[in-house]
């Protein structure tokens, strides 16, 4: 139960990552795992998105492939594997919260409360980690607004689904300070081949959560985890009740990790 926003290829200080994805959405392009840069043009079989007279290309990092059909009363996914990733999971954001669904078939039909549904977000787990493969908006969810602080609006959002607000866990720290980090010398990967994940740390938890970011803001950071499901899914898993949150600025970007657990 964990998730990376990721600055997709290059420093999310450069371009507005999630601006690029969301205009690629509007033109039905839904994959996450990408590579973006900027481009003088685009060459085949690149997707190209120009916004403020700029033109950004995005590339897919990986063969996966995912067929959405969305009917009134139904909807099915239909998922072309890779063998790269060990596991996927789908996520369902819906009005009462976030449903985690492993997918155990090329193919799943969501035939429940599909009025309900805000977004839908495929993740795999891969050697570094879980990774966002694709995600999809059926309907503009509820505001979750910033109040200033992580610590203020994650009590603000647990509020909003009647939970507990977490307690901060001292003993999650140094699990905390390793990915941080991991973070800052390797990126937003879950996993390294140096010092292993949050496991290694030796923390005595039987249930784990990690969110990792990097942004220009906290705010931003903020935008992007709760647009996430699975991120979503961490700040609202009525599994935890504690969690540590370190953060770090480098170069005007924000580099942090929430750590959750029961």
């Amino acid at each position: 139960m964990s998730g990376a926003i990721i600055a997709l290829g290059i420093m999310i200080s450069l371009i507005d990552s999630d601006a690029v994805l969301d205009k690629a959405a509007e033109n039905g392009f839904f994959y996450r795992n990408v590579e973006i840069s900027a481009v003088e043009k685009c060459n085949a079989p690149d997707t190209c998105v120009k916004i403020d007279n700029k033109t950004y290309s995005i590339r897919k990092k990986d063969s996966v492939k995912v067929v959405l059909t969305a009917e009134k009363e139904k909807v099915t996914i239909d998922i072309t594997p890779e063998e790269t990733f060990i596991s996927y999971f789908l996520y369902i954001e819906h009005k009462s919260g976030v449903t985690r669904i492993q997918m155990k078939s090329r193919n799943i039909v969501i035939d429940q409360g599909v009025a309900n549904i805000y977004r839908l977000q495929l993740s795999a787990t891969a050697p570094q980690g879980p990774v966002i493969l694709w995600g999809r908006t059926l309907k503009e969810p509820p505001v979750r607004p910033f109040s200033g602080s992580f610590a203020g609006s994650i009590d603000v959002l647990r509020k909003m689904y009647s939970l507990k607000p977490f307690t901060s866990d001292e003993t999650l720290k140094d699990a905390a300070e390793m990915a941080l980090e991991r973070v800052m010398k390797e990126g937003l990967v879950h996993y390294s081949a140096k010092t292993g994940g949050i496991r290694h740390t030796g923390v005595a938890k039987q249930v784990l959560g990690e969110n990792l970011y990097r942004a220009e803001s906290e705010e931003k950071a903020w935008s992007m985890m709760v647009k996430s499901p699975s991120h979503f899914y961490n700040l609202i898993n009525p599994q935890f009740s504690k969690y540590f949150h370190l953060q770090k600025e480098k170069d005007g970007i924000f580099n942090g990790v929430l750590i959750f657990s029961e």
